[in-house]
Formats: structure tokens, sequence, C-alpha cells
């Protein structure tokens, strides 16, 4: 590489309409059910059985959404100020 230049084509990550490709992406895709009831245990529940057992970021995915509930709730009874 001595002082030389080397070119980079970024063109093979990008679809022809300009949109990246996704289809690879190893993160399971997460679906958000705004039909959920309020009680957090049963959407916990079933958003755990959504997830493959086998998957090695099941537990940090659980963890994340149970914050996530947890945040949106707090937004929702007032309790959560943005300053």
């Amino acid at each position: 590489l001595l002082g030389r230049t080397i070119r980079v084509d970024h063109a093979s990550n990008q679809t022809k309409d300009g949109q990246r490709r996704t289809g690879m992406n190893a993160a399971p895709e997460i679906i958000k059910d705004d039909s959920a009831s309020p009680s957090g245990s049963s959407s916990e529940d079933d958003f755990a059985d959504k997830i493959d057992p086998d998957d090695p970021m099941r537990d940090y995915l659980i963890k994340r959404h149970k914050k996530e509930k947890r945040k949106a709730k707090k937004h929702i009874d007032g309790r959560y100020v943005l300053h």
C-alpha cells in the first residue's frame, strides 16, 4: 500500500433504487403490535414466544423489550417528562 491510493466501490452495497439491502440482516425483525393490552405480562410472554429459543440474543431482546414497555408506560402515565 505504501503511498498508493486505494479506491473502493461502495455501489455493490446499494440496489438500483438507492435503498440499502437488508436481506442479510442477522437481527430478528421486531414486530410492534399497537393493539396489545396494557397488561405487561401477557404481551411480554407473547413477545418472548415470537423470538427463536435458540437465538443467542434472546435474553437481551426480551430485556430491551421490557425496558421499552416500562419507558412507554411512564410516558403514558405522565411521569416521563422531557426537558
